[in-house]
């Protein structure tokens, strides 16, 4: 059966000052991974920058990198998949083996810390912090996301909907637990 994918236009609507990647075929080579979320990443792609300093790789004509290319690491690097990275600049990762993804410490010894189950789930959630950020602003002013004065009845909105995009996501030690847990520490 084959899945309609959403216009990119249409998915990204909130996204109106990114510019959005679409990965060639041939870059997405290396990715055992469903065709769903292959055909998702050149048909519907990913913005360039989303809100929680995340960005996506330029390079999407090329072959995708693994971790272990980029930073010099042992061959148990080499099935993750570079996709972009965080404001720290760790490298955000697809699994070749099974397309959740992650990104990588590089300050604890590159430790993986899971994002999402799929590149779908990534982007359903990037989609829905955005939304978080543009309500977030409409009801604490234009400085609150900087401020980290996120209004708790749009947190707690937040996390149900991450919960039934990806209940994976929010298990444990993961991006967007620590995302949900910095907001809950209030404004700074």
């Amino acid at each position: 059966m084959r899945i309609v994918l959403p216009a990119s236009e249409e998915f990204w609507s909130d996204f109106e000052h990114a510019s959005i990647r679409f990965y060639r075929r041939e870059s997405l080579c290396d990715l055992d991974i469903p065709e769903n979320e292959k055909e998702f990443l050149e048909v519907v792609g990913l913005p360039d920058s989303a809100a929680t300093f995340l960005c996506f790789e330029k390079n999407v004509n090329e072959k995708l990198k693994s971790v272990s290319e980029i930073w010099n690491l042992s061959e148990e690097f080499e099935r993750y998949k570079v996709i972009g990275f965080n404001g720290s600049g760790e490298s955000i990762a697809v699994d070749s083996t099974n397309g959740e993804v992650s990104y990588f410490n590089h300050d604890d010894g590159f430790k993986k810390v899971m994002m999402n189950t799929s590149v779908t789930c990534l982007a359903e959630c990037l989609a829905k912090f955005m939304w978080l950020v543009i309500e977030t602003e409409k009801e604490n002013g234009n400085d609150a996301v900087l401020n980290n004065d996120f209004p708790k009845h749009l947190q707690e909105q937040f996390k149900i909907e991450l919960e039934s995009i990806d209940s994976k996501a929010l298990e444990g030690n993961t991006f967007w637990n620590e995302q949900i847990n910095q907001m809950a520490e209030g404004p700074w």
